[in-house]
């Protein structure tokens, strides 16, 4: 397959004599990241990466291609020139529309394609798309199945390696990466929509919190994608009890797509307390974001709620379950990361 991907889309550059020396790119040019999974924290997890490009190159036009949903998530970031929407149901319903676009990039002929795919996981489609859109250098994680796809193959580091420090690593095959220090701070222009504002603003006066923007509220997600990224109904209910007894905070309890049934239980276990534990309403991302403007602090599972938070500068406590909290979590400060499988009953 590799052979027949190299004969239909010739790159220019020799993967052996390529791959044995660092990338020496112009003052200026082009660059694209590719991060195509259906994951809003993984996408997340890249911005540090992208605007360290920037940072070294401050004259390149910048443009990622992610999913199609996901669009809004980095469409007002300066150091982004365009995000591009990808569909890979396309490739099921419209082949030639969907090999036609992919060929309108390839004629864009970055000076460099980073497959930004996870370095634990192999993308056969992350990797593909990197060897047809880049003609020139095609940087991504070492995996043996694109070894031959890529220009420049970089090695992972532990797999407890934060992931951002992880994902940071694709810039090291660059010749003078090591001029600046890499950010690791995650960024997003969600939570800036007027509409979703309105949205806030409304459920506070309609639930008569008139003093939201003091940022006095705790946001509570007991929800998550994964059930085995949650963790039980019960310490959630006996957190929310303990804020209560030890402060005089509110507590808004966020809820997710078929998570209703969880926000009722929530909403009749605390009725008695109603005039201090609120159920959110039903919020898309970019509400939710705008939910965590208003907010001190976010306690979330380990979800994509999670990392939108803290993109958001919202104090933010993630608790672990079956996830590695040293590589998905943030600890740097104002955020915090709690392994619940190490913690005693008593903590």
């Amino acid at each position: 397959m590799v052979w027949i991907l190299r004969k239909i889309f010739p790159p220019y550059h020799d993967f052996e004599k390529a791959i044995s020396s660092k990338i020496i790119l112009p003052k200026q040019g082009k660059a694209l990241f590719i991060r195509i999974d259906q994951r809003l924290g993984n996408l997340l997890l890249t911005t540090p990466t992208i605007k360290n490009l920037k940072e070294l190159f401050p004259e390149f036009s910048i443009d990622v291609l992610t999913a199609s949903k996901f669009q809004s998530v980095l469409s007002q970031l300066p150091f982004i020139h365009q995000v591009i929407p990808f569909q890979k149901k396309m490739f099921f319903r419209n082949l030639l529309s969907f090999f036609f676009g992919i060929l309108e990039l390839r004629k864009k002929e970055y000076d460099i394609v980073f497959d930004c795919s996870h370095s634990h996981i192999y993308s056969s489609t992350g990797s593909i798309l990197t060897f047809i859109i880049g003609r020139k250098f095609r940087v991504g994680h070492f995996h043996e199945q694109a070894k031959n796809l890529y220009t420049h193959s970089v090695f992972s580091l532990s797999e407890s390696t934060y992931e951002i420090d992880q994902k940071n690593t694709l810039l090291s095959v660059i010749h003078g990466h090591e001029i600046i220090p890499f950010t690791k701070k995650m960024e997003t222009s969600l939570g800036n929509n007027p509409e979703s504002f309105d949205y806030v603003s409304d459920f506070y006066h309609h639930t008569g919190i008139s003093n939201f923007q003091q940022k006095s509220m705790i946001g509570i997600n007991p929800g998550a994608r994964k059930s085995l990224n949650r963790a039980s109904e019960d310490f959630y209910i006996a957190l929310i009890k303990e804020i209560l007894s030890q402060s005089s905070a509110k507590c808004l309890v966020f809820w997710g797509p078929d998570e209703k049934e969880m926000a009722d239980r929530y909403e009749e276990i605390f009725c008695d307390e109603n005039s201090r534990v609120f159920i959110a309403p039903p919020t898309d991302i970019e509400q939710l974001a705008c939910f965590l403007n208003t907010l001190a602090v976010f306690i979330t599972n380990d979800t994509g709620p999670m990392h939108v938070s803290v993109a958001k500068g919202c104090a933010t406590f993630g608790i672990f379950i079956d996830t590695d909290s040293k590589r998905w979590g943030h600890h740097h400060h104002p955020h915090r990361c709690f392994e619940l499988q190490n913690l005693s009953e008593e903590e």
